[in-house]
């Protein structure tokens, strides 16, 4: 039972006096009736802050929890999702996002470029206006310049200057900004990139201030980088050409860039760049490594040896880069120039590797350029550098050259180095020697090579047809067949048969045409070779059993075969 202090305290909460507290169960009910009445105007409270009914600054303390603070997290997600469809680009999204976020407040500066780079691509119309209505009603959350310049650089990323211009021109008249060069430089490349020389010039004249030498020097160098990216080179040109007159240092980088969109325009745009670059602009080593590479590319002899003017003139210093191109060059066109460039080199402590000499020598073949390739054997030679692959090549150079000789005379050479022909090798060997008449040479070649190539069977069999020995022709044929690695064609036939027309041994021609025939290897080379030998005897009867036989085999006569019919 309560004591008469506690009766007393109650009776001043509820407002009922001490006699009807006596009893337990109406003290109860009358404490749940207060409960629920508060906790009635309590949810009250929570529902007017959170409709915005009563101000939170006084109330907030009795805010609901998950009221309008779970808000900023939705913001933050929805932020999320737009930088996700911005990179995807999918400006839709954005701009879908940007309607929603616009007016409740600050954004991100992401968040503001994606959105600027949606509305200058699907709604351009909008985006002067609606970006400086946002900004001028969060002007505290936007540093400024640094966020006009942001946006601007967004705008112009859609390939859009005349917006980022009008833009530009509202911030600073609606909003007060005060534009700085950046925002000038933004515009110069902006408009560069579009092509517009004009409005290039028109915004470099509106600067008073912008005479400093650096401020020219950035603006020269952003139109020479917008000027290269639409392609106008002759705008870009200019303005090189105006930086060395103004005494201003021209970047390497810059030249090579220049040469390089004119590699792209082809020649004529290669010679054009270097008329117009004053003798004072040096071309870097990179510019001319890439120039020298094109040359070789193109086999552009003339412009190559433009510049290896220039890189005397300049005293460049000698690179791989620059004087392989040169040397290859020169070697197919036979330019005694490479002769030059190769001893020069080595004198600078310059090596020369197998695979570059190899390609060297190749390229002397093409050309039939015999002093370089000797000049280049010696070096080889010198260093103990010739291997069996140098060898081969050196034999096409004498070969192309018409030095059948020179070539066989390289098989003791290999031998002497310590080397041994492969089959390739042996059997090029036995074609050559063949070719020059040393007949001695080609058998024995034969022999070592112990007829692996059916190359080698062919040209012996050629030479033994020439020197009328058609028993000689039948045994290495014989030979031929009876070698296991070998597959036998019907142009080993052919050759065979040819001997035999040509000696007119036509007993044996036809009794090689049996054997073809039997074996289904009979073409129309078969055929014509058997009537050139009736057509060459008179027997023009033959000749046309023999076209009657190929009618029956299903191949039809070429020109060649009607030639044999006449005689």
């Amino acid at each position: 039972m309560a004591s008469m202090a506690d009766t007393s305290r109650i009776a001043m909460m509820t407002g009922l006096d001490k006699a009807q507290l006596v009893e337990p169960e109406i003290a109860i009910s009358a404490v749940l009736d207060e409960l629920l009445w508060f906790a009635i105007g309590f949810a009250v409270i929570q529902g007017l802050i959170y409709f915005g009914f009563m101000p939170k600054k006084y109330f907030g303390f009795l805010a609901p929890i998950g009221g309008k603070e779970n808000k900023a997290p939705k913001r933050r997600l929805t932020g999320k999702l737009r930088c996700t469809a911005g990179s995807a680009g999918k400006h839709s999204i954005v701009l879908e996002a940007w309607d929603c976020e616009k007016s409740a407040g600050p954004l991100p500066l992401d968040t503001l470029q994606d959105a600027a780079r949606a509305l200058s691509l699907l709604a351009p119309e909008r985006l002067a206006s609606e970006l400086i209505a946002h900004l001028a009603c969060s002007r505290a959350a936007y540093p400024q310049p640094v966020t006009t310049n942001a946006l601007l650089e967004a705008v112009v990323q859609s390939s859009r200057p005349d917006l980022a211009e009008t833009f530009a021109k509202a911030a600073e008249e609606e909003l007060g900004v005060n534009l700085d060069s950046r925002t000038r430089e933004i515009l110069i490349g902006a408009f560069a990139a579009a092509g517009d020389e004009g409005k290039v010039q028109e915004i470099e004249g509106k600067e008073s201030n912008a005479s400093a030498d650096d401020a020219v020097v950035r603006s020269h160098l952003l139109a020479i980088k917008g000027f290269l990216k639409c392609g106008k080179l002759d705008a870009a040109l200019q303005r090189i050409v105006a930086m060395r007159s103004c005494g201003s240092e021209v970047p390497p980088r810059a030249i090579t860039e220049l040469f390089k969109a004119a590699c792209h325009a082809g020649p004529d745009g290669i010679r054009r760049m270097l008329d117009g670059l004053s003798a004072e602009v040096q071309l870097p080593l990179e510019c001319l490594a890439l120039l020298l590479s094109d040359c070789l590319q193109r086999e552009d002899l003339d412009l190559a040896r433009r510049l290896d003017r220039v890189v005397t003139d300049q005293k460049t210093r000698m690179h791989h880069s620059i004087y392989e191109p040169l040397l290859k060059l020169f070697a197919k066109s036979g330019d005694a120039r490479a002769c030059e460039i190769f001893q020069q080199i080595h004198q600078e402590g310059f090596d020369s590797s197998e695979g570059l000499c190899g390609s060297l020598l190749a390229r002397c073949g093409e050309g039939q350029n015999l002093r370089f390739a000797e000049i280049i054997v010696e070096y080889l030679r010198g260093r103990s550098m010739m291997t069996l692959a140098i060898f081969k090549t050196l034999m096409k150079v004498y070969v192309c050259s018409g030095l059948y000789d020179s070539a066989c005379d390289l098989y003791e050479q290999v031998l002497a180095a310590g080397l041994e022909p492969d089959h390739v090798m042996y059997g090029c060997l036995v074609k050559f020697a063949v070719k020059c008449g040393r007949t001695e040479l080609s058998q024995e070649l034969f022999k070592k090579s112990q007829g692996s190539d059916i190359q080698s069977y062919m040209c012996l069999i050629r030479e033994a047809g020439s020197e009328g020995n058609v028993a000689r022709a039948i045994e290495l044929l014989h030979q031929a067949k009876g070698k296991q690695n070998l597959v036998l064609d019907v142009s080993l036939y052919n050759c065979t048969m040819d001997a035999c027309v040509t000696n007119n041994r036509m007993d044996q021609a036809r009794a090689l045409m049996a054997e073809v025939s039997e074996r289904g290897l009979a073409n129309i080379i078969t055929y014509n070779t058997l009537m050139k030998g009736y057509g060459a005897n008179g027997d023009f009867a033959g000749a046309r059993r023999v076209i009657r036989e190929m009618e029956d085999a299903r191949i039809k006569p070429d020109s060649a075969s009607y030639n044999c019919l006449m005689g």
